[in-house]
């Protein structure tokens, strides 16, 4: 990473799949983020606001998860109804 990126915040797009992988599909940066101790908050501000963001990102992480899992549920469905289209069409074919 360059070193103009080190401060910034960044998102991460991609999908996490049911065997805990996290596919990139990209990354996006933004401008320059606050000291994670701004001189506004205090330390307990602090452990509060980091609480709330883990929180944030186990839902997150939840959501990626459950979408992951019913789109390979639809693509086995996809896959079986074309493997059943195929069988059909041979069937017909041979006789």
């Amino acid at each position: 990473m360059a070193e103009e990126n080190l401060q910034k915040e960044v998102r991460l797009t991609g999908i996490l799949r049911t065997t805990n992988t996290y596919d990139v599909a990209g990354i996006t940066f933004f401008g320059t983020t606050a000291p994670p101790l701004a001189t506004r908050y205090n330390s307990s501000d602090a452990e509060q606001r980091t609480a709330d963001a883990a929180a944030r990102a186990d839902a997150a992480a939840r959501r990626t998860e459950a979408s992951a899992d019913r789109v390979e549920k639809a693509l086995k469905h996809l896959e079986a109804e074309a493997n059943n289209a195929e069988d059909q069409f041979n069937t017909r074919l041979i006789k």
